[in-house]
Parts: C-alpha cells; structure tokens; sequence
C-alpha cells in the first residue's frame, strides 16, 4: 500500500504542475489570441485529464486495500 501512496503523491505532484503549466499557457493565449498556442494547451489538458483518471484510479485502488 505504501507504493500506490506513493504513486498517488507523484501523480498528485505530476497534475500541479501540468495545471500550473495549462495556467500559464493559457495566460500567454488569452493576451496573445494566437492560434499555434491552442494545440499546445489542448495536449497539456489531455495530459491533466489522463493524470486525473490515474489519480481516481490509485484513490480507489488505496481505498479497497485498507479494507
């Protein structure tokens, strides 16, 4: 059980960062208005959702070991 915690806190650290990252982009988008930033961000919020569901995943998998 200690692995999936601490995969869940690598996972966790991984969509701070990608949100920061897509925070920034974002940023740099909406002052720009340039469309070559939207695929870039589009790949960046594909990443987060990927990571959320890993995340989901690890919280269920912790969750039905405790039992």
């Amino acid at each position: 059980m200690n692995e999936l915690i601490k995969k869940l806190q690598e996972v966790q650290e991984l969509m701070d960062k990608t949100a920061l990252d897509i925070g920034q982009k974002f940023a740099v988008y909406s002052a720009l208005k340039d469309e070559n930033l939207v695929k870039p961000l589009n790949e960046k919020v594909e990443l987060f959702q990927k990571l959320e569901l890993e995340f989901k995943d690890l919280e269920r998998r912790i969750r039905t070991s405790e039992r």
